[in-house]
């Protein structure tokens, strides 16, 4: 069966990030979300341990892409539910993380 070694292979690139690297780039992402949205200051994400995160790690680089949800209000003032997915890129272990919000749409 090839599904067994794919989930190990996802399994060990998801626990090879360092967690201060994960910790800091969602800290990033939520910033860059939140910036797209018709109200940031109202803006609630949830713990990292309840969204996707798919890492690419290299021996010296962590960029993991996010796949998540928003709570915030929109022009109304309602609360609605956005979904987003996020990648993150840097250039260096001691350098600022870019986002690129790939996906961004209300439920």
């Amino acid at each position: 069966m090839k599904s067994i070694p794919l989930l190990l292979l996802a399994a060990s690139a998801l626990s090879a990030c360092n967690p201060n690297c994960t910790d800091a780039a969602y800290e990033e992402v939520k910033a860059a979300v939140a910036a797209k949205l018709t109200s940031p200051s109202t803006a609630t994400f949830p713990p990292l341990n309840q969204i996707q995160v798919t890492s690419h790690q290299s021996d010296t680089l962590c960029t993991p892409n996010f796949q998540g949800f928003v709570d915030a209000q929109n022009k109304f003032g309602a609360t609605v539910r956005v979904d987003y997915f996020a990648a993150t890129n840097r250039k260096g272990k001691n350098e600022a993380f870019s986002v690129s919000i790939l996906e961004l749409k209300p439920r």
